[in-house]
């Protein structure tokens, strides 16, 4: 993606549950990673590479090799947090997904996570390896 380029950003708005939190009554951590990968999803669909269409076009996938977390401002039981997602960084077998979770308009969680674009071994067909990702598929990333 040229410097130009506006990425594709998805948006949505997750509220949190009863369940999502801890003893401490704010949301148990590894729920964030969840959610990340929620919105990876909910981006993907948006630049038309659902798992369905992935699946039906030869099987690849996205699987997740490093995930992190920055929490800034804590967050409760019937927060509605805004969680913006775009690719950051893209890489010849790998890209970095950005996401952001807002609280009342105030960053409240900075996440990354790192994927490949995953197809069959040739001789393992139930191992993956990372494939160089096609300039078709950056192209998808960029906003219009």
């Amino acid at each position: 993606m040229s410097a130009a380029a506006k990425p594709l950003i998805s948006r949505r708005t997750i509220r949190v549950q009863w369940g999502e939190c801890d003893a401490a009554q704010i949301v148990y951590y590894p729920n964030f990673f969840i959610w990340f990968d929620e919105c990876t999803g909910v981006l993907m669909e948006k630049a038309g590479l659902s798992q369905r269409a992935m699946t039906a076009a030869g099987g690849f996938g996205i699987p997740l090799v490093n995930a992190q977390a920055n929490f800034i401002i804590p967050s409760s039981h019937e927060d509605d947090l805004t969680a913006e997602s775009w690719v950051e960084r893209w890489g010849h077998k790998s890209f970095t997904v950005q996401h952001r979770l807002y609280k009342d308009g105030k960053l409240a969680v900075e996440g990354q996570e790192t994927r490949i674009l995953g197809g069959r071994h040739p001789e393992d067909p139930r191992r993956l390896v990372a494939m160089v990702i096609p300039a078709e598929m950056k192209d998808r990333f960029i906003e219009r």
